[in-house]
């Protein structure tokens, strides 16, 4: 398996419905599956530094995540090498506020390096969740950023099953990055966010996070 789509397993291979059904909203307005996809397809490849190559996601996976539409990369920076892999979900509240990286990440052996904290991505109002997860004892540890968007804003939502009820659609991302054993961050996702604040704008621009 390439060493960056493990981010699209852990999210999706493991997400269930749960009470999903008592909570399901009628027919969403706005965007269509196929348009919010030909739409998200236009965001950039190219985002200042980073060069982003497209992962792929099953069909199947996508199906019990109940996501409509979504975008899988892995952006490269074309000088220090690093990689930050994201992964963008469009749905139904109740569906993409079911699970977070402490339930997913388990499912394929990863346990959580301590609590989650909340940051803010540099120069934007967005403030997400980030978190580390380790498995092989220590040997594989990757740093997680993720959050919930909508009408353009970007949260980390305690509850978002409940948070964005009164919404039909919203967006959520995740952006993964395998920690370097040799010189480890001790701050979870330091040399995430960064990355962050140009892909949130280039992605609100695209889409309008609606």
């Amino acid at each position: 398996m390439n060493r960056y789509a493990v981010i699209g397993v852990a999210v999706l291979a493991a997400v269930g419905v749960g009470g999903y059904g008592l909570l399901r909203p009628g027919p969403a307005p706005g965007f269509t599956p196929d348009e919010m996809t030909a739409k998200l397809d236009t965001v950039p490849r190219k985002i200042g530094p980073w060069a982003g190559v497209d992962q792929p996601v099953s069909e199947k996976a996508l199906r019990t995540a109940e996501a409509q539409a979504h975008l899988s990369r892995a952006y490269t920076h074309e000088t220090t090498g690093e990689t930050v892999t994201v992964l963008v979900l469009y749905g139904e509240p109740a569906a993409l506020g079911a699970h977070t990286p402490e339930v997913c990440y388990s499912g394929i052996g990863y346990e959580a390096c301590g609590r989650a904290v909340k940051i803010a991505v540099p120069d934007s109002p967005a403030e997400l969740w980030a978190g580390r997860f380790e498995r092989n004892k220590g040997r594989e540890v990757v740093d997680v950023v993720w959050g919930w968007g909508v009408n353009g804003v970007w949260s980390a939502a305690d509850n978002p099953r409940f948070t964005f009820t009164n919404h039909r659609m919203i967006f959520k991302i995740y952006a993964q990055q395998l920690q370097d054993l040799h010189s480890p961050s001790s701050v979870p996702a330091v040399k995430i966010s960064p990355f962050l604040t140009s892909f949130l704008r280039a992605l609100d621009a695209t889409v309008g996070a609606k």
